[in-house]
């Protein structure tokens, strides 16, 4: 998730310190918030080292699976529709679903998440998980205001969004991402929170965990009201990384191939996608008839092929050129141009052997190796009447 700005910088500290950078990750997997697709650049290089086994899962056929989501192939449903992963029904009941779910997991002792694409889903789970927690008594009903506007009360799971240097915690400065189970919460807007595993539950980590420590840490109120939210459900960004018993995702129209590759692929034990049929996508500039339910299989499958993958200026080039040379370019304007001289159509200037010409000199440059072509360069396109210079 670097930023190529950010990995600009760390190529360059590296260089200076005489140190071997060394890039692990899963290019398939949601980029960097910012300008991005470095990464990706450089696992399509040749000399990139790829895995070639999976050994988070318990189950082989979830394995397997996972590869299918990561290449986008619709295939893969069927092995989590057959293992009963795949539920699917109006938005409301879908969300109470992955929440009960979820509980339940929790209550029997496993390390659990909970995801959501949108901040808004994110929020309106958090809120019910605290009004649960209150209402069975492990969670005092007074707190303090949140930055997610939640208040929240002694016993609450809530998780910083912010690192902060200036403020110690038992593995050194705090962090954003960090889970923490409020402990005491004072007049003046400060909170008092232990460390939790980034699992999702609130069992304290075992004693000698690199996470464990009876030492608690006091949040300043301009921190918690600003940088702290309830830490029960969590976008599938923020999930990232994290690796937990069992996955409960909520599924969403608008949502990418990546979105869903990160959100089913959390729990080593189970992940189960809870598909929203009644969600229309706010970007669609024209939404489709209310009257129309899709199926599961059918939301499912437009994710997959929603690629959200953001491409580095190299890779946009290289597309680029691909694409100028592509027979999806070159047919259209071969059949336009044949048509146009066989009619004896003046507008084109060009008489049927000079077309027949312009087509063999565009042929013979789609053939040429990627290799010969000039880095960085898009190549004149011959058909064209005048050049107007190549475009860097």
């Amino acid at each position: 998730m670097v930023a190529t700005g950010d990995l600009d910088a760390l190529a360059t500290q590296a260089a200076i310190a005489g140190a071997k950078l060394v890039l692990v990750g899963d290019h398939h997997q949601l980029g960097a918030v910012g300008a991005g697709g470095a990464f990706a650049l450089l696992a399509d290089q040749a000399e990139a080292v790829h895995l070639s086994g999976l050994w988070r899962f318990e189950h082989r056929w979830e394995a397997e699976a996972t590869r299918g989501l990561r290449d986008g192939r619709t295939s893969a449903l069927d092995a989590y529709a057959e293992n009963g992963r795949l539920h699917g029904g109006p938005a409301e009941l879908m969300m109470n679903a992955a929440y009960a779910g979820w509980a339940a997991d929790v209550a029997a002792g496993h390390a659990a998440v909970l995801v959501a694409n949108d901040r808004s889903t994110v929020a309106a789970l958090n809120q019910r998980a605290h009004d649960d927690r209150v209402g069975a008594g492990l969670v005092h009903p007074d707190g303090i205001r949140l930055a997610d506007d939640a208040i929240a009360g002694v016993g609450d799971i809530v998780v910083t969004r912010r690192n902060d240097r200036r403020i110690p915690t038992p593995d050194g400065h705090l962090r954003n991402g960090a889970l923490w189970q409020v402990t005491a919460a004072s007049l003046d807007g400060s909170i008092e929170v232990r460390p939790l595993p980034r699992t999702g539950t609130d069992t304290p980590p075992p004693e000698g965990h690199a996470g464990a420590s009876a030492s608690t840490v006091r949040l300043p109120a301009d921190y918690a009201q600003a940088h702290v939210e309830l830490g029960y459900a969590t976008t599938v960004h923020r999930t990232q990384g994290t690796t937990v018993d069992r996955g409960h995702a909520v599924v969403q129209a608008g949502m990418t191939r990546q979105q869903l590759y990160v959100a089913m692929t959390r729990g080593r034990g189970g992940n189960h996608a809870y598909v929203a049929l009644d969600g229309v996508d706010p970007a669609c500039p024209q939404p489709p008839d209310g009257n129309v339910i899709p199926t599961v299989r059918q939301m499912l499958e437009k994710v997959l092929t929603t690629d959200g993958a953001e491409l580095s200026a190299t890779a946009t080039l290289r597309r680029r050129q691909d694409d100028s040379t592509s027979l999806r370019r070159l047919l259209p304007i071969r059949d336009t141009l044949t048509a146009a001289a066989e009619a004896g159509d003046g507008a084109s200037g060009r008489s049927a052997d000079e077309i027949r010409h312009l087509l063999r000199l565009r042929a013979a440059q789609a053939r040429r190796p990627q290799a010969q072509r000039r880095p960085g360069v898009v190549e004149p396109d011959p058909t064209q009447s005048r050049y107007r210079g190549v475009q860097r």
